[in-house]
């Protein structure tokens, strides 16, 4: 009887520029990229002082891509959902339940502002559109003289 051995191929790591490649994005991005994922909490592996990323950390940060096409929020709420979905284990359609959810308390949170705020930054605005105007006026004005000025 012959044994079946099931040989796994060895995967190597992938350098940044690999990872760029595959996800289209610049290294300047891939990098800006990992450091919101290594802010929360996501390890990545170094080798020579260079970070390796494995086939795992690029289908993060193929997810969270997918995610911000789709408009569930900033990068940064993208990469949360993303790396909360590999700590808990919950599938992607939790995931958007869970950006959904965030992004209604955000709203929530940011339409709270009181009238009286919302009246306050009106009348704030108004007066810097009145100074600007004024602004204006003045240099056309000294424009205007100089013009005259020079014709004479």
């Amino acid at each position: 009887m012959s044994q079946v051995i099931h040989l796994e191929r060895l995967q190597r790591p992938l350098n940044s520029s690999d990872v760029a490649n595959t996800l289209n994005i610049p290294p300047s991005t891939l990098r800006t990229y990992t450091g919101h994922f290594r802010r929360l909490g996501h390890p990545f592996e170094k080798k020579n002082g260079r970070i390796v990323y494995s086939i795992r950390d690029v289908e993060l940060f193929k997810e969270m891509l997918k995610l911000h096409e789709q408009g569930f929020g900033t990068i940064r709420e993208c990469v949360l959902n993303v790396v909360n979905v590999q700590n808990n284990g919950v599938n992607v359609e939790d995931t958007q339940d869970s950006v959904d959810k965030q992004n209604k308390q955000c709203k929530q949170a940011q339409d709270t502002s009181s009238p009286i705020e919302t009246a306050n930054e009106i009348a704030r605005i108004r007066q810097e559109m009145e100074e600007l105007r004024k602004y204006v006026d003045e240099s056309i004005k000294k424009r205007d003289e100089l013009l005259l000025q020079t014709l004479r």
